[in-house]
């Protein structure tokens, strides 16, 4: 897959496949809904996911042999793989984060050992004040099964809007772990602008990677401009803090639950 340029830090990944955008926009109309709606975010991750272990992960040269071993001893196949006692965490956000985060539990089955991954579940909300807006997000419920040190964090959550909920998802992590881990990677389908400032501001650390960036409510000549390139001027949340033009209310969409 190729990145799109953009002005934002080194460790922000903008993914620039044109198959890919479209599946995106297909789930961010009205008229998609279930079925369509999840299949279309699991084909997304699923590619998405494929990107960031080939980019990110540990690798290691392996030596498999092949049907062929029994006739000849060129039937070795010898390449770079990945390693498969690499320590993996993935965190699922409900509800939104739910899909995504079983989908690379199980896809990452595949090729880590089960013994050294695992999933985590954090209950987390919005805080809205009287007008709708808001202003910040509130960690309900942790099911957390060990620290983080030297772990590859995976964390999916389809729309990275102000980051507070994965602040507040860090900053759990952060007070019980013993050392740093191996890499904190997020996975989202859109992101905003102000999303990227905010997490970067508390967590500078954090690999970003996402299928779209939103930032519909810009100025036209700024949105004429590589992303990133006016950091102060670039927009993508509305005054109660949606992404535009955006996917809506992807929790409520994923889960056929409008509450």
């Amino acid at each position: 897959m190729n990145e799109i340029e953009h002005r934002y830090e080194e460790n922000v990944h903008i993914i620039d496949s044109p198959l890919l955008f479209d599946l995106v926009a297909r789930f961010s109309r009205p008229e998609t809904i279930q079925p369509e709606a999840n299949r279309l975010l699991r084909y997304t991750y699923n590619e998405l996911l494929r990107y960031i272990v080939d980019v990110e992960f540990p690798k290691t040269r392996i030596d498999y042999p092949t049907r062929m071993k029994k006739y000849t001893s060129r039937g070795i196949i010898r390449g770079m793989g990945i390693k498969r006692d690499t320590k993996t965490v993935i965190v699922s956000i409900l509800r939104a984060g739910s899909i995504p985060s079983q989908l690379f539990f199980d896809l990452l089955c595949w090729f880590i050992n089960p013994e050294y991954i695992r999933q985590d579940f954090i209950s987390s909300a919005r805080i809205v004040n009287k007008r709708g807006k808001v202003i910040g997000a509130s960690i309900n419920t942790v099911k957390v099964g060990g620290d983080v040190s030297d772990a590859m964090v995976l964390i999916p959550d389809p729309m990275g809007a102000t980051a507070s909920t994965l602040i507040k998802v860090l900053d759990e992590y952060m007070k019980k772990t013993r050392r740093s881990p191996k890499k904190i990677i997020t996975a989202h389908l859109i992101i905003t602008p102000e999303f990227i400032k905010n997490l970067h501001s508390k967590y500078p650390e954090v690999v970003i990677y996402s299928l779209r960036l939103d930032r519909g409510l810009s100025s036209e000549d700024v949105l004429k401009s590589i992303p990133g390139t006016y950091k102060d001027k670039e927009r993508g949340l509305n005054d109660n803090q949606y992404i535009v033009p955006g996917a809506g209310g992807v929790g409520e969409i994923i889960n056929n639950s409008f509450v």
